[in-house]
């Protein structure tokens, strides 16, 4: 483990790049041919005698969502929803008393919310003589029985909630939302101002802001904003302020963006040409539906190879109104072809919870993914691929920077990828490759800080109700390759169809074996459910072979009727991904794209006494499918047996792409065993995974179990350095022998748990040594302007 230390700029200079007068972006495209934007941004280009100021157009002092407590009917919008003593407003502030865990206080009915809008931040000021966190829930619909719906979940955490300290002072505490918060979903506020039982509180203010509001109280420039979950790089600005960007433009070129606008009135966006003194108006288009991208291109193959000025203003009745600018590129009409012999496409596909012994790839008797398996056919399949972690927000950051999850200190819900990490989609983007990204869920994206580099990002928020995101993804990447074929481009593409609920969408509900068995199989489940006390386990609906024991109920057959689904939504996603692949071969693509199949985690299904995943590290759930395909580079039906990890997909994709790997990232390219006839320059290295204590709500059960592996050599070591009464610490397996880990032989063994439990503690020790700074720490030192830059851009809260 004495690898040299990762050398790094300081997250600062990283995160400077992007602000203005400090230099180059991090990602300048190293083609002529592509002319981003945003990357050339800084308040200078910003200009006209009616240029708005700031100050201007702040806020006034008592913005529309705004509630304090001066007078006793200031209050009548609050009230004690459950587990609130003597509420009543004294001296200005709204008081009570906590009396349990759950004491929440309820705002109905905000009125003149705008349903598009999204949510910032929720302010309160307030004091409080005892707790630690201060929780905030939205509730699009008030339901039936609003006191059980509270305490249903009263023992939990609040997804949404901010650390709060108590004393004498009154103190401002600010939060904003885990998933992002449309004003359509917000009918009642449930604000709970303590956790601790018996605390009292004093509320001076509260204060909900909405986007809208916050993007007109800062200076016009950088932003990452969203629009029906699809978020874009942006420049932001009012009317009637000009933005004027020098260019160079290439042969045969053309102005491609996106528009959008907050304001219910009109607003028409003006994009012109200056040359010579003169000034030629490009298009004009007004709009008249906020929260929505529209399209927009502009020809200007009659100034091909000259020095213009692109001018963008906004024209609105009310000065201030805003505008926003999405991802204006220059760039040639012609194909641009790649140098050096890269690949005209690169596309990573992870499918979220699949394991690979249910693919045919892998040896599954059902065709569950016959073009999972063609791909494997065609190119290079990875018998032994392992995660780092079972379960998305901690497996999904290493697979897209090559780095463990220690190195980059995300182990919980609430954390955040560092900005100094290297993220594919930034790598790609520097070497000039258009970027697009799709996250079923949050842990891919923005959430996580994983939206760095890319251009276009469609992320949608975890949903409970439907998993099966394979066709609506599809449907919105084949016509954006369908413009994007001509350039190089780089696409993620997070498939989410095998993970939770199982059900998949018709016919494949029905593919193995007709549904008749659906009732019986629902009825078990409620029985099994019916027998769990512990309320964390069931809102994570995880259940264990001893629910199913005490319920009465056969664990084998209602676990086999579980894979009827679990099978059926994966071939649902091959079909999909056989939808894609007719597409690249239609644009000619199919022989010039790299494509990289894989999962982030696979699911348990009571193979070591537990439904799910992010319980342990057993293989269920760290063994993943890859498959590497790029014809002509790759040779088809290669198998590679060594053990290798997520870890090491970016630098192998960076390698077949011919771009340098980061320095210092914890991976290797894999690139020399995608030979015939031997491994090359491939050095077998230990493979690592850790499952980490947690502790916020969302974070997967028993939180307060920590296990760490190694494989190496043929042998795994699981040690579980918190566990359960009862659980051996060490846990050693024939690798080779025992794939599922069935038999634990560290008994038999000493020396050898006593070797690889060194790794682990010397990787541990490594990992904690070189872990990246947080972009909160970073930061401190930076100026306000400049820390106002890094909030727009989504990298620090």
């Amino acid at each position: 483990m004495n690898r040299k230390p990762r050398h790094v700029p300081s997250t600062f200079l990283v995160l400077c790049s992007l602000l203005a007068g400090c230099g180059a972006p991090p990602w300048t495209s190293s083609t002529s041919s592509t002319q981003r934007l945003v990357d050339d941004f800084s308040p200078a280009l910003v200009s006209g005698p009616k240029a708005v100021k700031v100050s201007s157009q702040r806020p006034s002092a008592a913005p529309a969502f705004l509630w304090t407590f001066e007078d006793p009917g200031s209050a009548e919008d609050w009230h004690a929803a459950v587990g609130i003593d003597g509420l009543t407003v004294r001296g200005g502030h709204l008081v009570g008393q906590a009396s349990g865990p759950s004491g929440v206080l309820r705002l109905n009915a905000i009125p003149g919310i705008d349903p598009g809008d999204m949510l910032y931040e929720v302010q309160v000021r307030m004091r409080v003589s005892a707790g630690q966190k201060l929780g905030v829930h939205f509730v699009a619909e008030t339901p039936d029985d609003l006191t059980n719906y509270i305490l249903s979940g009263a023992p939990l955490p609040w997804p949404n909630e901010t650390s709060i300290t108590a004393g004498e002072g009154m103190t401002t505490f600010s939060l904003r939302p885990v998933f992002p918060v449309y004003g359509s979903e917000i009918h009642d506020l449930l604000l709970r101002p303590t956790d601790a039982p018996g605390a009292t509180f004093e509320i001076e203010s509260v204060r909900v802001i909405f986007r809208h509001e916050r993007l007109a109280s800062i200076p016009s420039g950088v932003g990452w904003l969203g629009m029906d979950e699809i978020y874009r790089e942006t420049v932001v600005s009012r009317s009637p302020e000009v933005i004027r960007w020098p260019v160079t433009l290439p042969d045969d070129p053309r102005l491609t963006l996106n528009l959008a606008t907050l304001d219910e009135r009109p607003v028409t966006f003006r994009v012109g040409l200056e040359t010579g003194g003169n000034e030629t108006a490009l298009f004009e288009r007004t709009l008249t539906t906020p929260h929505r991208w529209e399209e927009a291109s502009a020809d200007l193959d009659a100034w091909r190879g000259k020095k213009v000025t692109l001018t963008m203003s906004l024209v609105s009745e009310e000065p201030g109104s805003l505008g926003v600018w999405a991802a204006p590129t220059v760039l040639r009409r012609q194909p641009t072809q790649t140098a050096d012999g890269r690949p005209q496409g690169v596309i990573l596909i992870f499918t979220d919870t699949l394991r690979p012994d249910r693919l045919e790839a892998y040896g599954n008797q059902r065709h569950t993914a016959p073009t999972v398996a063609r791909l494997a056919r065609e190119g290079a399949l990875f018998r032994d691929a392992q995660s780092p972690a079972a379960w998305t927000k901690v497996a999904a950051p290493p697979l897209l920077t090559g780095l463990y999850p220690m190195t980059l200190g995300v182990r919980d819900f609430q954390d955040r990828v560092p900005s100094a990490a290297v993220t594919l989609a930034e790598a790609y983007r520097k070497a000039g490759y258009t970027t697009l990204g799709f996250s079923s869920a949050p842990f891919a994206g923005a959430f996580s800080n994983l939206h760095q580099g890319y251009e276009e990002l469609h992320e949608s928020p975890l949903t409970l109700a439907s998993s099966k995101t394979s066709r609506p993804i599809t449907d919105r990447l084949l016509p954006w390759l369908d413009k994007h074929h001509d350039e190089p481009f780089f696409a993620m593409v997070h498939y989410f169809d095998p993970h939770a609920p199982y059900r998949p969408d018709p016919p494949y509900d029905r593919l193995w074996r007709d549904t008749d068995w659906v009732a019986e199989q629902e009825s078990n489940g409620t029985k099994v459910i019916s027998t769990v006390t512990d309320p964390e386990r069931l809102a994570l609906n995880m259940i264990t072979i001893d629910d199913f024991k005490t319920a009465g109920v056969d664990v084998n057959a209602y676990r086999e009727n579980e894979f009827l689904w679990y099978d059926g939504s994966i071939r649902e996603m091959d079909t999909e991904l056989e939808r894609l692949l007719e597409r690249l071969k239609e644009l000619n693509l199919d022989q010039n794209t790299l494509l990289v199949f894989t999962s982030d985690h696979g699911e348990e299904f009571y193979d070591h006494e537990l439904q799910g995943h992010g319980q342990s590290i057993y293989s269920e759930l760290t063994h993943v499918p890859l498959i590497v395909h790029y014809p002509g580079v790759v040779p088809p039906g290669l198998e590679v047996a060594e053990t290798v990890g997520l870890v090491d997909v970016m630098p192998t994709m960076l390698a077949l792409s011919g771009l340098a790997v980061p320095e210092g990232v914890d991976g290797q390219s894999l690139a020399p065993l995608l030979k015939k006839g031997g491994a090359g320059a491939w050095t077998p290295r230990p493979v690592f995974a850790d499952r980490p204590a947690a502790q916020h709500f969302a974070s997967p059960t028993p939180k307060d179990r920590e296990s760490y592996f190694v494989i190496h050599e043929g042998w795994k070591l699981i040690w579980n350095v918190q566990r359960k009464e009862g659980k051996p610490e060490f846990e050693l397996f024939d690798h080779k022998g025992d794939p599922r880990d069935r038999t634990n032989v560290a008994a038999r063994h000493p020396d050898k748990v006593k070797s690889l439990s060194r790794l682990i503690d010397g990787w541990r020790k490594d990992s904690e040594k070189r872990r990246l700074p947080t972009d909160e720490m970073a930061s401190r030192d930076l100026r306000p302007e400049e820390r106002e830059r890094l909030r727009a851009l989504g990298y620090i809260r």
